[in-house]
């Protein structure tokens, strides 16, 4: 079976790949840069996140049956205590409660915010990014953790690439922190 592996005696046992926290970024999202940096001071941090994060279809079919299950029924949108559960369970509760608030604080996103499929897959994308990396701690040099050479390349200098450009402290943080 791809998901166990049998022992003689005790039935089926759990690969432990599948519970370990470097199982949910084995495959980073990649988040990418416009080529007129002066295109982010008409662009919020959600219009940004949208345009530029692309997510693989392996982790859009996971945030999917996550958003699916828990989701309301009558509007098709999550509440941001819905969110914030999801978020947990797809970081495996390897993050503090308080951290994620300060997350979404980051990203606007409010208990106004619509969230749809879209927004929340982007949602989780950085809060994989950002707040996972956080808690890797000795499994940082891990492959798959780590960005790609495009990403790494678009990121590089970003302070510099910045320079004269006006956009909110918010939306520079997280710019800042995803580089």
């Amino acid at each position: 079976m791809a998901q166990c592996e049998t022992a003689e005696d005790d039935g089926p046992v759990a690969v432990p790949w599948l519970h370990d926290r470097l199982a949910i970024s084995s495959r980073s999202c990649r988040f990418e840069l416009p080529m007129d940096f002066r295109d982010f001071e008409n662009m919020s941090v959600r219009e940004y996140l949208l345009k530029y994060c692309k997510v693989p279809r392996h982790r859009q079919s996971r945030y999917k049956r996550l958003f699916d299950r828990h989701k309301s029924r009558t509007t098709g949108v999550l509440s941001i205590q819905e969110m914030e559960s999801c978020l947990l369970t797809i970081l495996l509760d390897s993050v503090e409660l308080p951290d994620l608030k300060a997350l979404l604080r980051c990203l606007k996103i409010d208990s106004d915010t619509v969230v749809d499929l879209r927004l929340f897959s982007v949602i989780c994308a950085v809060a994989e990014r950002i707040l996972y990396n956080n808690y890797l701690g000795s499994y940082e040099s891990r492959p798959g953790v780590s960005r790609g050479f495009l990403e790494s390349a678009d990121f590089c200098n970003l302070e510099w690439k910045l320079r004269g450009v006006n956009i909110d402290p918010y939306f520079r943080r997280l710019l800042t922190s995803l580089g």
